[in-house]
């Protein structure tokens, strides 16, 4: 995806996931501008403004043969933690992987959803 790509994507998802009154910067990243390198993206975020930054992983830099980078997927993944959000604040090692496991997993399912209808 081109970074336009990434951003008219994302405005697509912040629509239907009810983040509208969010002001998002969109960024196309290289891994190495990534804080933790075994992401696909990431998002920096202040809850009481509602303001964001999310970065996607360029796919040029995708190293595993194993699994494409899905780059839509990682969007709505990211934008699922600004939904919750309030949740990130509990901590604990186990909570945080509970939460990011239920966050790529609605991501996935989101996208099925989205690609099945659109056949």
């Amino acid at each position: 995806m081109t970074k336009e790509e990434i951003e008219t994507t994302g405005k697509e998802w912040q629509q239907i996931l009810g983040l509208d009154d969010w002001i998002i910067v969109w960024k196309k990243s290289r891994k190495e501008e990534l804080e933790l390198s075994a992401c696909q993206g990431e998002v920096k975020y202040q809850l009481a403004t509602k303001q964001a930054i999310v970065k996607i992983m360029d796919e040029v830099d995708w190293d595993n043969p194993d699994f494409t980078q899905d780059q839509e997927v990682v969007i709505v993944h990211e934008l699922l933690h600004l939904k919750f959000g309030l949740l990130d604040k509990v901590k604990g090692e186990i909570f945080e992987l509970i939460i990011h496991q239920y966050v790529e997993e609605l991501a996935k399912a989101f996208l099925k959803v989205k690609r099945t209808t659109a056949q």
